[in-house]
């Protein structure tokens, strides 16, 4: 019992961390948006109101999203960095950041184009006059409104790393030596989900964080799932700056969905099968267990 309050506390520290480097990142974004607001209105002559000068600012922080989100990437590893440096322990070791052979590194990548075929044409199921859909395309558009070179340098490569740091390198690497594998599955998981906001949003990287999960079980690595994690959002960015339109017939929709679930199944159950015991940094559980 006292190795399971001293795991899940750790893990929840962990989590805090991330929360408070993003509060403290946005906070000081906000400052510096409405300092930027201010001096600009002041070289103009204009005196702003103050409902008209925080929307200001909030219309320039959103439009400046990326640097944001960089910036809680920065504070966050920044305090784990040096918070093992100070316990005198490796930050990569901790993470489990070590290195994959080229066939996990292939299997990741077919991991991910059955994943995004599965899960983001499973959403063209959904009716677009639907309150659901509504709300999925205005949180997608918050995203989309910062310059391309912020999207793609946050939301598709610093993001996805420090997000894979804090859910499957720290929380469930504490959660899984104090309960069973697939409970601590289910946990960061389902947290991973909740921290994306709207409930389209929660379920689809609920969903996703479960496969990243079984990906850094089977193969002892955090590697992987970066590279798991950092394609499908880059995917995500470019599709969505150069507005393709994913929208194709239903029949044509479901095969895409029924090979995209082949690819990820079959990924699935061959990702980690070259791993050897001694590779694994904690001992795992059985996920069925």
């Amino acid at each position: 019992m006292k190795e399971f309050f001293k795991n899940t506390g750790k893990a929840t520290v962990y989590f805090l961390v991330y929360i408070l480097a993003q509060a403290v990142a946005f906070f000081v974004g906000s400052v510096v948006c409405g300092t930027v607001v201010a001096y600009q209105a002041g070289v103009q002559g204009k005196t702003l109101a103050p409902a008209e000068a925080m929307q200001s600012a909030t219309e320039l922080l959103t439009q400046n999203l990326g640097l944001a989100l960089i910036a809680n990437a920065v504070i966050a590893i920044s305090i784990y960095v040096i918070f093992f440096a100070i316990r005198k322990k490796n930050f990569f070791n901790e993470t489990s950041i070590k290195k994959i052979s080229a066939k996990t590194a292939i299997l990741a990548v077919t991991t991910v184009i059955g994943t995004y075929c599965c899960m983001n044409y499973s959403l063209n199921f959904i009716p677009e006059d639907s309150s659901l859909a509504q709300n999925f395309i205005e949180s997608s558009s918050r995203l989309s409104g910062m310059p391309f070179w912020q999207s793609l340098l946050a939301t598709s490569i610093i993001v996805p790393i420090l997000e894979e740091v804090v859910f499957r390198g720290l929380m469930f690497s504490r959660l899984n030596r104090s309960m069973p594998t697939w409970l601590a599955i289910i946990i960061t998981s389902a947290v991973f989900g909740l921290v994306h906001g709207q409930a389209l949003w929660a379920v689809w990287a609920g969903l996703l964080g479960v496969i990243i999960n079984i990906v850094r079980v089977k193969t002892g690595s955090l590697i992987p799932c970066i590279i798991i994690h950092v394609i499908n959002n880059t995917t995500s960015s470019i599709i969505s700056e150069l507005n393709l339109d994913t929208e194709i017939s239903l029949g044509a929709n479901i095969a895409v969905v029924v090979i995209g679930a082949v690819f990820l199944v079959t990924s699935l159950y061959l990702i980690g099968k070259d791993r050897s015991d001694n590779e694994a940094d904690v001992e795992v559980s059985t996920i069925t267990a």
